[in-house]
């Protein structure tokens, strides 16, 4: 073969080996342009997610500390009207008396009778939440119960303090104004019906709890059944039933019970009356 021959071939494969290149290349750079992107936007999404999430959480965290207690409050299907909370009745009789020389754990604490600041805690941490230290034995006892039987009672929120109080009760009443209660006095009775306000919340004494979260509808659960009827038999009350609205001053919340010892919640779970009514029927002289 000549010289000429062998340069002309050598230059031919170089000149195929440059075209496949550049085909492979062609081919290529896109196929990796896409996967590229395809992999940033995917790679990104899930953070956009968590960040979406994350904020999500935030706006959820910001409503827990703006209710009544640690967990998120739903919109109540019974609220109580501003007619209804100017027309409390036994609520308003002045228990200071009473409270002054009654057993700690019946203290009657409410909007028309704060807590002493005299009031004597000794609060505990019980899986995670405050509570007073008298209830740990019966707390205790009513979650084993629960348990034997299938069922998941917890505690969710105990003891709170005034400083705590006072930020809720501040920015309920903010939240009502913005719900067209405009004048101030008027925004914080409605506001009273469902955060109490500082020094009047039964959460100051450690005696009471919130069971299984804040939820609206914890009234149609298994867990709500079984305390309602077994309840008393370790102290505990429903604080604030349905039917006591006008005397409790407070709405329907199916989570919230108190301790007030065996013996009297029994006494007041038979007689169907709230806390208010028995101290002033058995309690306090006509």
């Amino acid at each position: 073969m000549k010289k000429t021959d062998i340069k002309k071939s050598s230059l031919k494969n170089k000149n195929n080996k440059w075209m496949i290149i550049t085909l492979v290349m062609v081919i290529l750079v896109p196929v990796a342009i896409i996967i590229f992107v395809d992999f940033k936007n995917h790679g990104t999404e899930p953070i956009k997610t968590v960040n979406k999430n994350l904020s999500d959480v935030s706006a959820v965290n910001i409503e827990k500390v703006n209710t009544e207690t640690d967990e998120n409050l739903p919109v109540k299907k019974s609220p109580v009207s501003l007619d209804q909370a100017k027309t409390v009745t036994v609520a308003e009789l002045d228990f200071s008396a009473w409270n002054n020389s009654c057993d700690p754990i019946l203290v009657v604490i409410n909007k028309d009778n704060p807590i002493s600041a005299d009031y004597k805690l000794d609060i505990i941490d019980y899986k995670n939440v405050k509570i007073n230290s008298v209830v740990q034995e019966d707390l205790n006892n009513i979650i084993s119960a629960a348990q034997k039987i299938g069922l998941n009672v917890y505690p969710s929120s105990g003891y709170r303090s005034v400083e705590r109080q006072t930020m809720l009760f501040n920015n309920k009443v903010l939240r009502c104004k913005k719900q067209g209660y405009t004048n101030t006095t008027e925004a914080e009775i409605k506001a009273a019906t469902e955060v109490a306000r500082p020094w009047t919340s039964e959460h100051h004494s450690g005696l009471a709890i919130d069971f299984n979260g804040v939820r609206d509808d914890f009234y149609t659960t298994k867990e709500y059944a079984w305390l309602i009827k077994n309840a008393s038999d370790y102290g505990f009350i429903l604080r604030y039933p349905k039917n006591k609205i006008n005397i409790t001053g407070v709405i329907f919340e199916p989570w919230h019970f108190r301790y007030v010892g065996k013996s009297v919640a029994k006494e007041i779970s038979e007689s169907g009356l709230c806390l208010e009514e028995y101290v002033k029927s058995k309690c306090i002289p006509n």
